[in-house]
């Protein structure tokens, strides 16, 4: 038998389970690398949709809406991550007067022509899907946009 063959038989021999440790080595960082990724890509995704909710929520209410209806657009169009049930949820209407100044909340001329409304979603909690290396706690998203709540152009009241 040849010296070489010899050499390479034994080497194979004392190098069966290497792969397995290579592998092992390899694979726990990418998958930690792929579940980071995936953990970003649902928050970018939750803060997008909430953010699309709170700007046809104000899109919607520039058109003299009420606020009931304004909170059900608000929660149709967040993609489920939005859920306000009662007037003291994540979702707060605001109105202000063109000088901007705050208009009472039970005025209800809050909402007419030439005032600023304004929707602030503030609190929604995003779980991580795999918290590797860090703690388990939400992450918290906040939302807002406002506008100028326009005219009739038929003249005639909202009611």
């Amino acid at each position: 038998m040849n010296v070489k063959a010899k050499f390479y038989r034994g080497r194979k021999k004392r190098e069966r389970g290497s792969t397995l440790v290579e592998f092992t080595l390899t694979i726990l960082p990418l998958l930690g690398l792929l579940m980071l990724t995936l953990d970003l890509a649902w928050v970018l995704f939750a803060w997008a949709s909430i953010h699309e909710g709170v700007r046809e929520g104000v899109r919607y209410a520039i058109t003299m809406q009420s606020d009931d209806s304004i909170r059900a657009v608000v929660e149709q169009y967040s993609f489920g991550f939005v859920n306000d049930t009662s007037k003291n949820g994540p979702i707060q209407i605001s109105y202000f007067a063109p000088d901007n100044t705050p208009k009472d909340p039970n005025d209800p001329h809050g909402n007419s022509p030439s005032n600023i409304v304004k929707i602030v979603v503030s609190g929604v909690s995003i779980n991580p899907m795999a918290p590797i290396w860090r703690s388990a706690s939400p992450i918290l998203l906040t939302a807002s946009s406002a506008d100028i709540v326009e005219p009739n152009p038929n003249g005639s009241p909202r009611f």
